[in-house]
């Protein structure tokens, strides 16, 4: 207590007569304590208070862009006997040095440095007093004893190691004053103090003194000025009143949503002859050395409205007005949203504002002042409508002697709906400028085809559905749901990683767009003419905003990677027959031709809705076109771009996608059965053929239905559904169903196909006992003459050999060319095998009757060995089942080879070479290919055979 009588005598001697309750004890708990205030050192910190670690500092942003924050936390209050204008109280404060986040002491360490942040945490002992006078001042001084670290680092700061405890200086002459306005106002609100240490300049202990800034909290009692007068320059939103109007809220009104945007981030906008040329001055602010690059470049700042107070006033009975006072704070981009909205500091980078909301002209003003700069206006409006040009809620400027700053705030329509919901819908409408370019994009974008009448007539895309000329107003929300669309992109660019695209609808006709699913529920049973969301041509007047974000890898020295946020306002007409939206859109542009506030207004965009009664069978995709209708020697010109992608995440749809998952499964479960049905008639048919002519069966090559009988069992062993695998679409991947109201149906249906399945094995089984009795049979008649059976080891052996190379090909061809997931290696795990063993049984289904026309080929065989709707049917089937495989939707496997290609046609070879083997002699096939050499058509190998007359 000496120590702090000594120090802290002048503090003392102000003080009045002071009495300590439970109240008191409470308030002054709450009041005294702040966090993230601002702190800086004098002398630019010559003698610095502590080191700072930079070794992950990102490129560009150097030690001056750095975040001082200081916090201070009341910790105990108590009496003191012996003085009776004060009280004792004890305290923690941490103060640091940071690159973009905030912190919290930490007694356990005391003092930590880590890439990107240091922290020193004291903990203090002092008094606290109050003066006499009703506007004075609340005085805090105390004293501290910490190791602090030693002014060597600055000698050699490579070589110190912050982990000792050797590094750190014990000081016992640390003082820290902070004085606190008593009756809050806009010229005293904010705590100013100062901490410094007693030590000669000389000792390595010594720290030039450290200057604290921070606004009072929230529990503080702030006094308006009744006397002062407020005035707008009613020219400042002239323009925009004109165009939009403004919102003449009531007070109680005004005070919530003016609450709401506390803390919200607001753009900053210059005019055209703005003066940026003083790099360290933005309108009435000075910027600090926080702000990256000099600052300069006003599009690398925000500004935030913070410690919003706001009283209704209604002294008259008539009026319906409101006293304001907030702080306005400039900060970088760069710095953490978090970290910004918490920051209390004072500085040249905040504006101290008061002022009073008139409800008749539906405008804010505001007289404040900027500490270290100079006086401002500020004045605000909430716009009755948003268009496609003015897309923020609410607008304002800050003017004075220096230029016009703009403000607003441009929000998302799903975040406009999530926070704002109740402001949007109560006060805010659409007001559409562009429909007429709209409708004239649209005729130069139409052409009559004559695909295009069934097209409508088999697809529907999303719309209102109406009723007797009337609609649900809940639709909106069902509509909303599906024209949104949130979907990452794939890209081939090296410098980029990631790309998205966000499409959220603002408007339906005169409708906003509705998120929220309470709506639907509230707005059920409201019923509105379909006139007003229809026009004469059954179109639907829409407006959009779409995000396109390209963000790329993390540099090596940053932690967080860059993004590039590409944004279009647009509205225009929604053809809910085709799915089609014509489109004007409006884009970011700095200067140009037909260019107004800011905006590039002459693009086109045509963006194709997937049909909604197809999604069942592909995933789907949304296609957009953006084209810039300017002339290729504009500065604003742009090359056409083109997006066609599918659709990866839909947080509406899901409950819709798992119905269409359980309808693509049960079909292809009904397509299974339908086709192993199918294919037995048509085996049964080939036995019935064999029945009736013995000697033909001779002349069936055996190892078509080995082949075909392998490849089944290889898919039962496997697991694989025959003869369709299922592919689950991309949503099924992300969110796997349940599905437990279907799985009876669904287990029905597998166990049958597997049941039908089993009964084509077993009549190729059969097929081919029936061939080996043949042949076994005319190899009794005449040996010579007879083909070959299994019982003959050399043909067993060769028919070994075949299927092994086979394999092999198979296997060559899955390791040279693997798809686009797929990594080549030589490492065999047993996935990689297993996929192997699918796509081989899959390849021996397809290409079982190869082995016919090689017997065929082999014995010069002319024989109608196979039935025609044995080998065209079957063909037809496999054909059938991978067109339907090719239509669904195409899910990339990283462990099979894609024959997609050649399969088919590979198919269709087969059938018409077997064809002509079983329908024309040997001598016509002959003199073709005779004919064939002599017209030089194709150099044809030497056949080995010879025509019957030979």
């Amino acid at each position: 207590m000496a120590e702090i009588e000594k120090h802290c005598s002048n503090i003392l001697s102000l003080g009045s007569k002071f009495e300590l309750t439970d109240s008191k004890s409470e308030r002054i708990r709450n009041e005294l304590t702040f966090y993230n205030g601002d702190w800086e050192q004098e002398n630019n910190g010559l003698a610095p208070l502590m080191p700072f670690d930079s070794t992950n500092m990102p490129s560009g942003m150097g030690s001056n862009s750095l975040l001082k924050l200081i916090n201070f936390e009341v910790k105990d209050i108590k009496s003191l006997d012996h003085v009776q204008n004060g009280v004792g109280l004890g305290g923690i404060m941490s103060i640091g040095i940071t690159r973009s986040k905030s912190f919290s002491y930490d007694l356990r360490t005391m003092f930590t440095v880590k890439p990107g942040m240091s922290v020193l945490t004291i903990v203090f002992e002092g008094v606290y007093v109050e003066t006499e006078e009703s506007k004075g001042e609340r005085l805090l001084c105390m004293v501290g004893n910490k190791k602090l670290p030693s002014q060597k680092w600055f000698l050699d700061e490579q070589n110190l190691d912050w982990s000792h405890e050797n590094q750190l200086l014990q000081d016992d002459q640390l003082v820290l004053v902070l004085k606190y306005p008593k009756v809050p106002n806009l010229t005293a609100q904010g705590i100013q103090g100062e901490m410094r240490n007693l030590q000669e300049k000389e000792s390595f202990k010594f720290f030039d003194k450290v200057l604290i800034s921070s606004n009072l909290g929230r529990s503080s009692n702030y006094q308006f000025n009744s006397d002062q007068l407020y005035s707008c320059n009613i020219y400042a939103h002239q323009k925009q009143l004109m165009e939009d109007g403004a919102n003449n809220l009531s007070s109680s009104d005004f005070c919530r949503i003016f609450q709401d945007i506390s803390n919200e981030v607001l753009n900053i906008l210059v005019d055209n002859h703005t003066n940026l040329t003083d790099s360290r001055k933005l309108g009435p602010f000075v910027l600090e050395n926080e702000v990256m690059n000099g600052g300069n470049n006003y599009r690398n700042l925000k500004l935030m409205i913070q410690k919003v107070k706001c009283k209704e006033q209604n002294p008259d009975g008539q009026t319906d007005d409101a006293k304001v006072s907030a702080v306005f704070r400039v900060f970088p981009v760069h710095v953490a949203l978090s970290t910004t909205s918490s920051r209390t500091g004072l500085s040249g980078m905040t504006l101290l504002a008061e002022g009073r909301w008139n409800s008749s002209t539906g405008q804010l003003c505001m007289v404040g002042y900027v500490p270290k700069g100079t006086e401002a206006k500020v004045s605000m409006y909430f716009p009755r409508a948003l268009s496609i040009k003015q897309r923020s809620f609410v607008f304002g400027s800050i003017e004075g002697l220096f230029s016009t700053l703009h403000m607003n705030v441009v929000q998302r329509p799903f975040h406009l709906e999530y926070k704002y919901g109740w402001y949007a819908g109560s006060f805010l409408s659409y007001n559409y400028s562009r429909i007429k370019q709209a409708d004239e994009f649209r005729k130069r974008s139409q052409s009559f085809n004559i695909i295009g009448i069934p097209h409508k007539l088999i697809y529907s895309y999303p719309t209102i559905q109406e009723a007797g000329g009337f609609f649900s107003l809940s639709q909106i929300y069902d509509l909303t749901k599906e024209l949104y669309i949130d979907t990452e992109l794939s890209t081939s660019r090296k410098n980029l990683s990631k790309a998205s695209v966000k499409l959220e609808v603002l408007s339906i006709g005169p409708f906003l767009a509705r998120y929220d699913f309470l709506y639907k529920v509230r707005y059920g049973e409201v019923l509105k003419d379909t006139k007003t969301i229809f026009d004469e041509n059954g179109f639907h007047n829409v407006s959009l905003h779409l995000d396109l974000t390209y963000s790329s890898e993390p540099l090596a020295s940053a932690s967080t990677s860059l993004k590039s946020v590409k944004s279009l306002f647009m509205e225009g007409l929604y053809d809910p027959q085709t799915g089609v939206m014509y489109l004007i859109g409006c884009g970011l542009a700095k200067t140009g031709a037909s260019v107004e506030w800011g905006l590039d207004c002459l693009i086109e965009v045509k963006i194709q809705y997937p049909p909604r009664n197809l999604q069942w069978l592909r995933d789907p995709s949304i296609e957009i076109s953006i084209k810039s209708q300017r002339n290729a020697y504009d500065s604003l010109y742009f090359t056409p771009k083109r997006i066609k992608q599918t659709i990866t995440k839909n947080m509406f749809i899901e409950k819709e996608h798992e119905e269409d998952v359980a309808f693509r499964m049960l079909l292809e479960g009904v397509v299974r059965m339908v086709v192993l049905s199918v294919e037995i008639a048509i085996i049964w048919s080939q036995k019935h053929y064999m029945d009736q002519n013995v000697r033909v069966a001779s002349s069936v090559c055996l190892n078509m239905f080995v082949v075909e009988i392998l490849s089944y069992c290889i898919l039962f062993i496997m697991g694989e559904e025959i003869p369709l695998s299922s592919k689950k679409a991309i949503f099924y991947k992300q969110h796997a169903y349940d599905l437990h109201a279907y799985q009876p149906m669904l287990t029905g249906i597998d166990y049958a196909a597997k049941f039908l399945a089993l009964i084509v094995v077993n009549l190729n089984s059969r097929l081919f006992l029936k061939v080996t009795y043949s042949r076994k049979r005319l190899n009794d008649e005449d040996s010579s003459k007879a083909p070959l059976t299994l019982g003959d080891r050399s043909f067993f052996l060769s028919l070994l050999k075949k299927f092994a190379f086979v394999c092999l090909v198979i296997l060559v061809t899955s390791l040279s060319f693997p798809t686009k997931k797929s990594v080549v290696s030589m490492e065999i795990n047993p996935t990689w095998l297993v996929r192997v063993l699918i796509e081989l049984a899959l390849v021996l289904h397809d290409i079982s009757l190869l082995s016919q026309i090689v017997e065929n080929w082999r014995r010069k065989n002319h024989a109608k060995s196979l039935r025609k709707v044995y080998y065209v049917g079957l063909s037809l089937l496999k054909i059938m089942v991978k067109v339907y495989d090719r239509i669904r939707s195409p899910i990339s496997d990283p462990y099979i080879v894609n024959f997609l290609d050649t399969d088919i046609l590979a198919l269709v070879s087969l059938v018409i070479i077997l064809h002509v083997q079983q329908n024309f002699s040997y001598f016509c096939c002959t003199v073709c290919l005779k004919v064939g050499q002599l017209l030089n058509l194709r150099k044809l190998m030497k056949l080995p055979f010879k025509s019957r007359q030979q």
